[in-house]
């Protein structure tokens, strides 16, 4: 019946078969039905009409259910057709998406063999019941060093990479017995040792996945000599570094990020009277003096050790007997491939000794200071009373001794004696202007009754005028206070700049500078004279110049300032000196 329902004659069929119903039921019942209303009584004219409209209602009413039908069958059938329309355009759209699945299969195919073709590992794919390769990528081969052809099956793969009999043997045993197991976690080998055809040795990690289902074994391989090289040489370094540790008289430690000792070195035992299991797990700072504890708690200890900077450190360390020693370490930080900090290695020794010594040097270096300041006041003091003996009693003779001449020379009558009294006259004037020289060059009096600033504009009106040197003094300064010892300290450094480059310089000008910045006096003095290395100053004798720039070294230390100096030959010299101005 379902085959007749789908057969395409199906609707004719149907349409057929009713109208030979409805006719068959016409032609047998329609003149009873006649008969049963109108009766026998009929004339034939009127039985004729009564056919006549009996058979035009019968065309009529067939027709009507005919175009029904024909209309039902039609819309079934365009419903028929436009549903087999949209399986086709359905089966097309199928092959369409069927085309494109195929298609990125085989992109993906081509992807993924590229994939194995190029991985940083050796890999191979093997059957299981015969061990033939099915697919061996270059790095399997480059890693073996042998060729494709060598490595395709099993017998070949192990007489080519382990030549040794003995060790072949072993290895081949031991690698069958496991992948024999079935067990995954047993097929994975580090560190065997393989051969290649050059006869060059390495160190392999290999590892074989079972793929039961598909009868193959996935055979994965990676090079590890330069690791295993690595590792033995870090070894060896190890040692090394553990026979040094163990030996050396600094302390050598490894603290964690928080500071804790994690490793002491028995050194320290010596150093601290610690042994080193007293010490471990404990932060380094709580052996340190308390004022020393910020060197390594502070932000920018940690900040530098982040950034990867080593750090010297100077602190007083708590021994065990409770004495606080001095100790110099070096922190040196540690980082991951990440830098980020992860240990710190500090290497430690003790200078007490070394403390104690520069204590007591430097005790004696006050002391020299103050001695030498102490000599330049003493020596400036008897420079003012020698001045002003010269002054006050050979100034005051000569003066003397020149009146009386004066006068007697009006009483000799006669030339010879007049022309004698001249030339006597003459050398006591001139030793009354050298007297005068002498005592400005020892004490220039413009010093303590002027102060600084006009003794300079004296100074450089001397110099020019003595030694022919344009010289000038520069400053926004009306007056300087100064108490009297720094006042002739700073006065005598200029002047022994000054004397240092009329004696050496060749220079035709001099400059000098004075002026007051945030509570210091800088003073500058500059020439262009000829210059000097001053890298072979040390190397100066006296009388050269080295001596005199030694001195105002010495002074300007003792007046707790900084001093500057730039020269090169034929280039001229500057000098830069300041000095608390307090």
């Amino acid at each position: 019946m379902k085959r007749i329902k789908n057969s395409k004659y199906f609707g004719s069929l149907k349409i057929s078969l009713i109208y030979l119903l409805i006719s068959s039921v016409y032609i047998i019942f329609s003149d009873r039905i006649v008969v049963l209303i109108f009766g026998n009584t009929l004339s034939v004219e009127m039985l004729t009409t009564i056919e006549i409209y009996k058979g035009l209602g019968f065309v009529f009413a067939t027709s009507i259910i005919l175009f029904v039908l024909i209309q039902r069958e039609t819309k079934a059938k365009r419903k028929s057709i436009h549903e087999l329309e949209l399986q086709k355009e359905n089966l097309l759209n199928l092959t369409e998406e069927n085309e494109k699945v195929k298609s990125r299969l085989q992109d993906r195919n081509v992807y993924i063999e590229t994939i194995l073709k190029y991985l940083p590992i050796g890999l191979a794919v093997n059957k299981m019941d015969d061990g033939n390769t099915v697919f061996m990528n270059k790095n399997f081969t480059d890693i073996y060093g042998w060729p494709e052809k060598d490595l395709v099956n099993l017998e070949s793969f192990f007489e080519s990479v382990y030549p040794d009999e003995e060790y072949r043997n072993m290895i081949r045993e031991r690698v069958l017995e496991d992948i024999n197991s079935g067990d995954p976690n047993r097929m994975r080998w580090y560190g065997i040792e393989i051969t290649t055809s050059s006869g060059e040795k390495k160190f392999i990690n290999a590892q074989n996945i079972p793929v039961f289902d598909q009868n193959l074994m996935i055979s994965t391989v990676i090079d590890i000599t330069e690791q295993k090289n690595a590792n033995l040489k870090l070894k060896e370094s190890e040692e090394k570094y553990k026979l040094l540790a163990e030996n050396t008289t600094d302390v050598i430690s490894l603290l964690d990020t928080d500071g804790r000792f994690l490793y002491v070195s028995p050194s320290g035992t010596n150093a601290s009277g610690y042994e080193p299991n007293e010490v471990l797990g404990k932060k380094s700072h709580i052996y340190f003096h308390p004022d020393d504890v910020s060197l390594v708690t502070s932000d920018t200890y940690w900040n530098k050790l982040k950034a990867g900077l080593s750090i010297l450190l100077i602190y007083r360390f708590k021994s065990k007997d409770g004495k606080y020693r001095w100790f110099e370490s070096n922190r040196q930080p540690v980082l991951n491939n990440k830098n980020e900090l992860i240990k710190i290695v500090s290497v430690s020794r003790d200078i007490t000794e070394r403390v104690e010594r520069e204590k007591i040097i430097d005790n004696y270096q006050k002391s020299l200071k103050k001695l030498t300041t102490e000599i330049s006041l003493t020596e400036e003091k008897q420079r003012k009373e020698i001045a002003a003996n010269i002054h006050d009693h050979l100034s005051q003779l000569l003066v003397i001794s020149k009146m009386k001449l004066n006068d007697l020379h009006d009483e000799i009558v006669t030339e010879n004696a007049q022309k004698e009294f001249k030339s006597v006259i003459q050398y006591i004037e001139e030793a009354l202007d050298n007297s005068r020289k002498i005592t400005y060059d020892l004490c220039p009096p413009v010093l303590y009754e002027m102060g600084l600033i006009e003794t300079m504009y004296w100074l450089a009106d001397k110099t020019q005028q003595e030694h022919h040197i344009k010289t000038s003094f520069i400053t926004d300064l009306n007056k300087i206070k100064l108490s009297e010892s720094k006042l002739i300290l700073v006065f005598r450094v200029i002047q022994e700049l000054v004397n240092n480059t009329v004696k050496h310089a060749q220079a035709n000008n001099l400059k000098i500078e004075m002026k007051v910045n945030d509570e210091l006096l800088e003073i500058k003095v500059s020439d262009d004279g000829k210059g000097f290395n001053k890298n072979e100053l040390p190397k100066a004798k006296v009388g050269e110049g080295g001596f005199g720039l030694f001195a105002v070294k010495e002074r300007v230390q003792n007046l707790d300032g900084r001093i500057s100096i730039n020269s090169e030959k034929n280039t001229g010299t500057t000098i830069k000196i300041s000095v608390p101005y307090i």
